[in-house]
């Protein structure tokens, strides 16, 4: 079967706190057993196609739902913006 992650998105500052006041555009790249099948920031006038690699962020905060592959392996997901270190998320996918 193939299962499904909903991965929660946080900016945050040098202590860890979310940070709220501004959104960014993020960026986000897959390699593995694995794809993005949507990405959401609840925001209702963000017309953006759900299907996409890139999101901007609502209140320091986005979704990322990804999809495992039928194979065993390793699912790595990178986030990215511009003036932002970069994240990176390793899943183990099991049969």
């Amino acid at each position: 079967t193939r299962d499904i992650a909903h991965i929660e998105v946080s900016v945050v500052d040098e202590q860890g706190i979310v940070v709220p006041n501004s959104d960014f555009e993020l960026s986000f790249d897959i390699q593995g057993k694995g794809e993005i099948i949507g990405a959401d920031n609840g925001d209702l006038r963000d017309h953006e196609p759900y299907k996409c690699s890139r999101r901007k962020t609502r209140g320091g905060r986005c979704l990322l739902v990804v999809q495992s592959g039928l194979e065993s392996g390793e699912v790595v997901i990178r986030a990215a913006g511009n003036g932002l270190a970069a994240g990176e998320l390793r899943i183990k996918v099991e049969e």
